[in-house]
């Protein structure tokens, strides 16, 4: 082994698939991930000031990789922790199953959602008495 080059060398092992997808994906547009931007911003950083080659290799999860396991483990103990910063979710990693509502009345708008679907009815009666003690007018649809 050429212990020059992996002096210059940083291999990265991932299980997640979908992030090396879009860090492939050369396309940088309002929905790009912020979390993607900030990877590509610092892979750009690492190879053109240090001089530094990165490499990505995708791992299969939960095959018993000692690391990956470890990893796994402690980002659930992060998600049991019960204060955390604000972590904006990208519109895209939003997942849509149907642009049609549940009822089966109508496409599911946000204008549907919240004032017309009998679904959420029950809700939108605590919304309006919430919205009358705080001393707003209720929305006629």
């Amino acid at each position: 082994m050429n212990k020059g080059k992996w002096e210059e060398e940083i291999i990265i092992m991932t299980d997640s698939k979908s992030t090396l997808q879009s860090l492939a994906n050369n396309k940088i547009n309002a929905y790009t991930n912020k979390y993607i931007l900030e990877i590509k911003y610092w892979y750009d950083k690492i190879i053109s000031e240090m001089k530094r080659n990165i490499i990505f290799i995708w791992i299969s999860a939960h095959k018993g990789i000692k690391g990956n396991e470890i990893a796994d483990k402690i980002a659930k103990e992060a998600a049991e922790v019960k204060e955390h910063g604000r972590i904006d979710v990208p519109i895209n990693d939003l997942k849509i199953e149907s642009a049609r509502c549940e009822c089966g009345y109508e496409l599911e708008t946000l204008n549907h959602t919240i004032w017309q679907c009998h679904l959420y009815d029950e809700e939108r009666i605590k919304l309006d008495e919430e919205l009358r003690k705080r001393g707003c007018k209720a929305h006629q649809a």
